[in-house]
Formats: C-alpha cells, structure tokens, sequence
C-alpha cells in the first residue's frame, strides 16, 4: 500500500491521479477534508491514496483460476473443498489437477436416520426421509438425524359420519368400520381394503331401516359413504407392502387398484361396467415421497340410497340442457341407470390435471331389446340381398335407374351387415377408437361400389 500526502491543490492532485491510475492496475483515493474548506479547488486538505499493487491481485486471480469446481481459495498455492466435499488428498486441494468431489454421507458410520427411514445423499449435503408407507409425526417430509426421527406408520384414516341419522344398521356399519379401525396395522393394509369393500357392500345390499330416513337422509349417507370410502382406500393403499388389487365383493361391489411399479408410464383399470385409462404423471402429487396409486370402485348398491336424488350440473349445464329441451325438464326426476363409480388417486388437487382420462362405460343391454335389433338387422340385411338379386337376374328391367336402386341396395347391405357383425368389437385405446380389421374391409367395399 502506498499513502501520498501533502498535494496542495487540485492541478496537482489531478495529474498526480492521472499517473497513478496508468501505471496501476487498481487505485482506492480517501479525500480527508479539513472543515470549511471546499474540496479540489483550494489547499489545506490531506489526500490518502491506497493502492492494490498489482502483483498481488494477480496472484489472487491465478489462485481462484486453478481451484477446482466446489472449492474455495486459501493461498497461492492451495485450496480447500468446501463443506461435503473432498479430494483425493483431503479437504486441501494443492494439485490443480485434482477435483474436489462429493461426500456420500449416507456411508458415514456418523450418519444414522433411525427406524423406518432412509439416507438420501445430495450434493455437499443429504437428508433423511421416512420409508413408504411411514410419514413424521410433525408432517414434515425430510429430516437430518436419528434424534428426529419420528416416522411412524400409516395410522387408520378417520371415517366421519354424517349429523342426524337415526338408523341402527348404519350405527353398527359405523361400529364396524372402528372395529376395523381399532385392529390395523401397517402390515395389514391390504386385508384392511378388502373388509372395508365388504362392510361397505353388506350395508347396500341390507340397508334395513335405512330405507324409512327420508330421501335426503338417504342422499346423505350416499354421499358420506363415497366420500369417504375414497379417502380411506387413498391413505391405506399407500401402505407397505404397496401391491395392486383386484377385489369383488358379494353384492356387487368392486374395487381395483392399482401401484405404480417402476418405468411404468401408463395405468389402465376395469370394472364391471366402466375402464379408465391414464398417465401415472397427473396421478403424483408434487413433493410427495409416497407411491403413487389409483383406484376404480364401482357401487351398484349406491343406486338404492341415490333413488330420486337431484341431477346437479356444473354452471353450463343446466343451461345447454334447458336451451336444448325447452319444457321437457319440468317435473322430470332423473333416473340412475348404471353402476355409482367413483374414482380415487394419489394427488388430492384433481381441479387441473396436467393430462386427460379416458372413461369408457359400458351399460348392461336389455335382453328383448337385443333380440328386436338382431331381428330387424336381419330383415334389413334380407329385403336389400332379394332386391339386389331381383335387378341382376332380371335383364328386361335393366337400365340406368334399376343400375342406380342397385348399387343402393348393395351399400344398404353391406352397411347393416358391417353393423350387424362388427358393432360389438372395437377396441379402444387411450386416444383413438380402433376398428378391427372386418370393419376396414366393410367401408373399403362401401367406398368403392360403383
């Protein structure tokens, strides 16, 4: 450092400045005034002038040039790796050709999460984290020692019930699910789902005295069932040992379910009456350590608690409905004409899903009903083959109009018969409707008649 006194006026002090900031890579000037007077224009001021010699600084900048990456520099001739990393040689780097690499502290016989956790190594640092099916009693999802260690498994979900309802059989379907309850454990979680499906099937099929509670008592205990069934079934599948499960109950009841196993990217479950397709993306909540799972349940017994229950629309709907059957809604109750399904899965947020689900739904046909449509599929396949053999075979009718009735009568008939055969095998896929191979024949042919 060089100090500099005595300049008595700003000429001097200029082209001194001037001189120095030439032949000096780096320059500090302190002005120290005297009071009252003006500065750089009139004397009686000290001037302090602290100057970064050069050779300095370029040592400074070799050093920081060859310290490797995650590592800081201490002298000229050393660095030292930054906390959670190491080299070859320790925490002092002296070789530039050395490298400064992470520590696995997850290997460290000083690094212990505890019970029902496991290390995560990260670079220059780690955490800890709960296994599946097991979450810290704070809510938290990391933590970074054994002392707080508080991971615990799966507790059994709380069933709610609804206010005011009187009924006995839904006092002891309550008392079951406790029982339940009371008796679960981690370990157990499977058998636990399957009881539920049970109970929740018993109490459909033999509803007793909840068939005299009013409809909106009914409607009610539909609604606390499905809700919480799905709540219950999301939190206990989450637990160990994590298995997918397919699950008919007597009366009708079904559930599948479904865990993501790894480098799946797709999930498709079925029912009875119902198939849903998705990506296991949109299923995985953001932050969330557990495995991802989804659940399809179908209730046909529901459809007893639900009887006259209100159709509610989103915003739009009652208006399109109203707009497009002007005066037939009024005093017309809906009718549940299917199977209650309902559908759960890991993310809680299902408002804005990151990718489409496919639903395909399949009714239960009324048997005189089918047979109506074979019949008269078969009479229209009939009336259209005699007219088409009428105007072949008889050559004194044959003209431009007969040659036109029959190419119709051609196309009518390959258009029922390709409905009659092939109505009932597509297949469908998660993005488009695939016709078998018969259908693709039947519309070439229809395409191309003369």
């Amino acid at each position: 450092m060089a100090v500099l006194t005595g300049i008595d006026t700003g000429t001097q002090l200029s082209s001194t400045l001037s001189s120095l900031c030439l032949s000096v890579p780096g320059l500090l000037a302190l002005l120290l005034l005297t009071p009252g007077e003006a500065p750089l224009n009139s004397g009686g001021f000290l001037v302090l002038l602290l100057l970064i010699l050069g050779p300095a600084d370029e040592n400074a900048r070799a050093c920081a040039r060859w310290c490797p990456p995650h590592s800081t520099c201490v002298s000229t001739t050393a660095c030292c790796s930054l906390p959670g990393f190491s080299s070859s040689s320790g925490e002092t780097v002296t070789n530039p050709m050395e490298t400064c690499d992470d520590i696995n502290e997850c290997e460290l016989p000083s690094v212990s999460c505890g019970k029902f956790a496991n290390c995560q190594n990260t670079g220059g640092s780690y955490y800890c984290r709960c296994n599946s099916g097991y979450r810290l009693h704070s809510g938290a999802t990391v933590f970074w020692n054994e002392n707080e260690n508080t991971c615990q498994g799966t507790s059994f979900p709380n069933w709610t019930a609804p206010p005011r309802i009187n009924s006995k059989r839904y006092s002891r379907f309550l008392k079951e699910i406790d029982d339940l309850g009371r008796d679960f454990t981690s370990s157990s979680a499977m058998d636990t789902i399957q009881n539920i499906v049970q109970v929740v099937d018993g109490l459909l099929e033999n509803p007793e005295d909840l068939k005299t509670c009013s409809l909106s008592e009914q409607h009610s205990v539909a609604t606390n069932l499905l809700f919480n069934m799905e709540h219950v079934l999301r939190e206990l599948s989450k637990s160990p040992p994590n298995e997918s499960l397919a699950f008919n109950a007597a009366g009708g009841t079904e559930l599948s379910l479904k865990v993501k196993e790894q480098g799946q990217r797709s999930v498709s479950l079925s029912v009875s009456q119902a198939k849903m397709l998705l990506n296991w993306d949109m299923v995985q909540e953001s932050g969330d350590s557990d495995p991802s799972v989804v659940g399809l349940i179908s209730t046909p017994g529901m459809g007893r608690l639900l009887a006259g229950a209100p159709l509610v629309l989103e915003t739009e709907g009652p208006k399109v409905l109203h707009e497009t059957h002007t005066g037939l809604m009024q005093g017309v109750s809906p009718v549940l004409l299917s199977d209650v399904i309902s559908v759960f899965v890991s993310n809680n947020n299902t408002q804005n899903l990151s990718s489409p689900v496919t639903f395909v739904f399949q009714h239960e046909e009324d048997p005189a009903l089918t047979v109506i449509t074979h019949m008269g599929l078969s009479l229209s396949l009939l009336c259209p083959f005699l007219v088409a053999l009428t105007f072949l075979l008889c050559k004194a009718i044959k003209n431009t109009s007969t040659s036109l009735h029959l190419q119709l009568c051609i196309c009518l008939f390959l258009a029922h018969l390709l409905f009659l055969t092939a109505i009932y095998r597509t297949e469908t896929s998660p993005r488009t409707l695939v016709l078998p191979r018969g259908c693709k024949i039947h519309v070439a042919m229809l395409h191309w008649t003369p």
